[in-house]
This record gives C-alpha cells, sequence and structure tokens, in this order.
C-alpha cells in the first residue's frame, strides 16, 4: 500500500480535492489545519486497511455541498486528533442557493471501518425565521451534518463530544428560503445508518438560538447503536430560543429499523424530549441519569423523555428526574392547538417520563427512578395496544413550584386528580380517541408515590386498564395545599370507560386525609381483589361513591 505524509496546512475550494487516495493497506499522516470551501472534499480514501492519523488542529468545513473527510471501503482505521468543524458560509453569494444542500464533517461508507475522534465535532445551523402564519412553519432551517456513518460493522469513538449551534437570520438575504417554511431542523450531528456503532463521549452542548427548534440532533437506524458514556455529558446551555410553532415538541435523538438508543451518562435537557425510539425491535434504553426542565423559552412544551412507538420498546434503569421550572409553561394544549395523542390530559400537560404507543412496551425496571415536579407531569404511559411496566419508583410532586419561579399557574383545570399528574396512565384524551387495548402494571416491588395532588394510576378510555400489584403511597409534605377539592388525591382512577384492578398484593397507603384510595367518574370499571377473591367496587363496598 501507498504511503502518504504532509504537515502542511491545505486549503481547497471550487470543486477542488485536498488529499485523492485510493489504495490498500496503506499509511496516511496528515498533520497540517484544513479548510474546505465549495463542492470541495478535504481528504478523499477509497480502499481497504489503511490506516490514517489526521493530526491537524483543526479541520474547518465551510462551503457548500462540502465533505471534510470521506472514507470510502472496508477495515479502514481513521484517528483524528484536532477538531472538526461544519459552518457553512453565509455570506456567501450562493449561501441561500445550498441552503438545503448539506456539508459533512466526516463521512464513512463501507463496512468495518473504524473512526476515532478525540477532538470536538462542531455544527452550527442556522434557521431562518418569517412572519407567522395560522397552521404553518415560521421558516427554515438549514441541514448539515458532523458525523454520517453508512454501513455494517463500523465502530466510532466521539471521545471529544459534540457541539451544536444555533444562529438565527444568518443569510443576507432569507427571504426565498423562509417562504418555503420547511420547518424545524433536522440538522443531524450524528447519521447512522446500518448495524454499526458510535460511541459518543466527553462533553456534549448544545447552545445559542433555535427558533424552529430541532429533532433528531442525532438519528440511528438500520440496527445502528449510539451508546452515551459513563463519562460522558450532554447539556443544553444558554439555549436563547427554541420554538416548534406547527409540529409537537420533538425528541433530541432519534432511532428506527431495530437500531439501539443507550445512555449511561448524564444527560440535562430543556423543552425537548431525549429519544424517539419507533418501529420493531427498535430500543431506547436510560441507565445513566437525564434531568428534563421545562420553562417558558419554549412557548407550547409538552416533552417526552422516552417515547415509543410503532412496536418499539423504552426501558428506563437509571434516573429521570422531570421539573416545571416555570408555573407558566404549563398549558391546555386545546386552548393552544397543541394537543396531540402522545399525551394523557391535554387539559393540563407537561413532561412525561416514558410514553408507549401503537404496539409498543415501557419499562421502568426495579433500578430505575422516576423523580417528577410540578403540574401536569406524568411518569409512565401506554397508548393504543401498548404496556407500560413499573418494577421501580416513581414520585410525583405536582405542587411543587420552583424556589425561583416568579410566574404564575395559567387558568387550567384543577376538577380531578388527573389535572395534578399521574403516576402510571393508559389511554389518552385526544382528539383522535383514547385509543383501545393499553395496559399499565405496577408490579410487585413497584413503588408509586403522589404528594398533595394526583393520581397513582389512572386509565382513560375503554378497554384501557391499569393494575396495582405494587404499592402506591398518597402522602402530603410542605407543598400540601388543604384547600383543594375532593377528587385531587387518588390512588387508582377511571375515566371515560377505564378499569382499575387493585391485584390481591397491591397495596394502597394514604397517609392524607384528603387522599382516598379509589375515584371512578360514573362510566368506569374498578376491581379490587383481596383474600382470593376479586370483586367490583360496589360488590367490594357499596357506600363509596367512588369506587
Amino acid at each position: 500500500g501507498a504511503t502518504v505524509s504532509n504537515t502542511g496546512d491545505v486549503n481547497v475550494s471550487n470543486e477542488a480535492t485536498g488529499f485523492s487516495i485510493t489504495t490498500n493497506s496503506g499509511k496516511v499522516s496528515l498533520a497540517g489545519s484544513m479548510q474546505v470551501g465549495d463542492f470541495s472534499t478535504g481528504v478523499d480514501l477509497n480502499g481497504n486497511n489503511n490506516s490514517v492519523t489526521l493530526a491537524a488542529k483543526d479541520l474547518k468545513v465551510v462551503g457548500q455541498k462540502a465533505t471534510g473527510i470521506n472514507v470510502s471501503g472496508d477495515a479502514n482505521t481513521v484517528n483524528i486528533t484536532g477538531n472538526v468543524l461544519v459552518d457553512k458560509d453565509k455570506t456567501a453569494d450562493n449561501a441561500a442557493e445550498y441552503f438545503f444542500d448539506p456539508s459533512v464533517g466526516i463521512n464513512v461508507y463501507g463496512s468495518d471501518n473504524n473512526v476515532t475522534l478525540d477532538g470536538k465535532l462542531t455544527v452550527v445551523s442556522d434557521s431562518e425565521v418569517t412572519s407567522r402564519q395560522s397552521n404553518l412553519f415560521d421558516g427554515s432551517a438549514e441541514k448539515t451534518s458532523g458525523l454520517v456513518v453508512i454501513g455494517d460493522g463500523n465502530t466510532v469513538n466521539m471521545n471529544g463530544g459534540l457541539e451544536l449551534i444555533g444562529e438565527k437570520n444568518a443569510l443576507a438575504d432569507g427571504s426565498q428560503v423562509t417562504s418555503l417554511r420547511t420547518g424545524y431542523s433536522y440538522t443531524s450531528v450524528i447519521v447512522v445508518s446500518g448495524e454499526s456503532s458510535v460511541y459518543l463521549n466527553g462533553d456534549t452542548t448544545i447552545s445559542g438560538e433555535f427558533p424552529l427548534g430541532f429533532a433528531g440532533v442525532i438519528r440511528v437506524q438500520d440496527k445502528a447503536l449510539l451508546e452515551i458514556g459513563s463519562g460522558a455529558t450532554l447539556t443544553m446551555q444558554d439555549i436563547d430560543s427554541f420554538e416548534h410553532h406547527g409540529t409537537r415538541t420533538p425528541e433530541l435523538t432519534y432511532a428506527d429499523s431495530g437500531a439501539k438508543i443507550v445512555n449511561k451518562g448524564t444527560v440535562e435537557i430543556q423543552n425537548l424530549g431525549f429519544a424517539f425510539v419507533t418501529g420493531e425491535n427498535t430500543t431506547g434504553i436510560n441507565s445513566g441519569t437525564i434531568s428534563l426542565l421545562q420553562n417558558g423559552k419554549d412557548p407550547a412544551p409538552s416533552p417526552i423523555v422516552l417515547l415509543a412507538t410503532n412496536g418499539g420498546s423504552a426501558t428506563n434503569a437509571g434516573t429521570i428526574t422531570g421539573k416545571v421550572t416555570e408555573q407558566h409553561s404549563v398549558f391546555n394544549k386545546y386552548s393552544t392547538g397543541t394537543s396531540n395523542s402522545f399525551i394523557f390530559n391535554n387539559d393540563v400537560s407537561s413532561i412525561t417520563g416514558l410514553v408507549a404507543q401503537s404496539n409498543s412496551t415501557i419499562i421502568n425496571t426495579d433500578s430505575g427512578i422516576i423523580d417528577l415536579y410540578g403540574r401536569g407531569s406524568v411518569g409512565m404511559l401506554a397508548i393504543a395496544d401498548s404496556t407500560a411496566e413499573n418494577q421501580g419508583k416513581i414520585t410525583l410532586d405536582s405542587m411543587w413550584v420552583d424556589a425561583n419561579d416568579t410566574t404564575a399557574m395559567r387558568d387550567i383545570a384543577s376538577n380531578s386528580a388527573i389535572d395534578f399528574g399521574t403516576g402510571v396512565g393508559v389511554g389518552t384524551d385526544s382528539y383522535s380517541g383514547a385509543g383501545k387495548n393499553a395496559t399499565a402494571i405496577n408490579q410487585l416491588g413497584g413503588v408509586i408515590t403522589i404528594y398533595n395532588a394526583g393520581a397513582g394510576m389512572a386509565a382513560y378510555g375503554a378497554s384501557n386498564t391499569v393494575i396495582n400489584q405494587g404499592t402506591i403511597n398518597l402522602e402530603k409534605n410542605g407543598n400540601y395545599d388543604d384547600s383543594l377539592a375532593a377528587n385531587t388525591l387518588v390512588g387508582m382512577a377511571v375515566y371515560e370507560h377505564g378499569t382499575a384492578i387493585n391485584d390481591q398484593t397491591g397495596v394502597i397507603n394514604i397517609n392524607v386525609g384528603t387522599g382516598q384510595a379509589f375515584y371512578n367518574d360514573g362510566t368506569g370499571t374498578i376491581v379490587i381483589c383481596t383474600f382470593g377473591v376479586c370483586q367490583s367496587g360496589n360488590e367490594y363496598n357499596n357506600t363509596d361513591d367512588f369506587t
């Protein structure tokens, strides 16, 4: 194989290629900095079993339709010690023309390649915004990618973390771009297609302006794996704006067609979910820590930490903490036109821990902890032929208010327990219907604790069922409000023909005077099992109006 070595700086543009190397079992060593302009490629490697070391201080991809490093072949090893920046020049005369044509930092196509980036991968994404119109996006966001991997058996180690920076209206004239109103950014810092693995370590940050929001910053599909390492961090900081007018609250990472997302690190996000998992054999797992804050920087938030749909599954074996830090960020979703079928109670909606919809499964394992603070929060939710299982601990304090919150609660419903929060729910009150055949089980050993107001388990809609085989605790703390009406602190509740079963091992502990074990809106079914006998609520106690 060939041997190539270079220590000088390289600047390429106008359809040029800095290094075009076609060889097998070759050795390539590049030590200079590199800048890649329009329609150009910094390094283009074709072949198998090559070893490439790029020790440049930095690799900057600034052109339109440009690629920093392109690796095509099998069993190549690429080590990059410097930083990689993808930031298309928005001041260029052709910036608007190629706004939707992505530039790429690192492109890998083939099988069994090993790529290691010890520096940081940074992607800058621009959103062009215009005046708001009903039922339309507020503008368009550019498409740019940091790392694209296509093929099987590839391994990518991102040791320096990622950085996504949002810009607003960076084009000199973005009128034509904004008129297309393509919506929020699908800029993906990482895209992996095929049975390959990306290991994200180091510190990853998201900052800047995202006036159209973003979705799928990391996308894996076709049996790909994304793993955020045990020592890694992912944080959103200094977010000046984050809106997604015209669509539901998005998720940070996407997995489909048998792919897998695993978080072993520490994730701190605001106003958006962590993972969207869709399709059979597609999985999202948290065994680390995920902290989700909801505030007014998103005008209509309803984030879901882990969302599984269309046969997917999501598991929490770590810790999920959600906090509504500004009360005015809790909305009646119907009044804002943002209701959707992933939400349990659209009348009062904020953070949801795990959601399973359309033949999907969610599990909170015996090591899983879900702690939610603030109005409208839901620990776990199953919809439409889906299943939720709690083996761990779920705790809600719906009356909690952040010490630094200067906002006020909106005029929202406060009539029933689910208007405050729900530990585990089934069904939805969305316009599209409640969905059918959803089941949620608080298993033996599972503990659901509700402070001050809310429902431990709640079923909404016919054929939707919640089952308690574990423990539900109704408690109070310093946030308790004794002026709340009846039926606002309940162990198990049913609405619109839902069913609740307190199984033989199920225990409901009530340590609050206003707490009650069961609530039935008059349409549902409550079954209570004791001493080997299961009875309807009326059979068990015909003097209790709420069973």
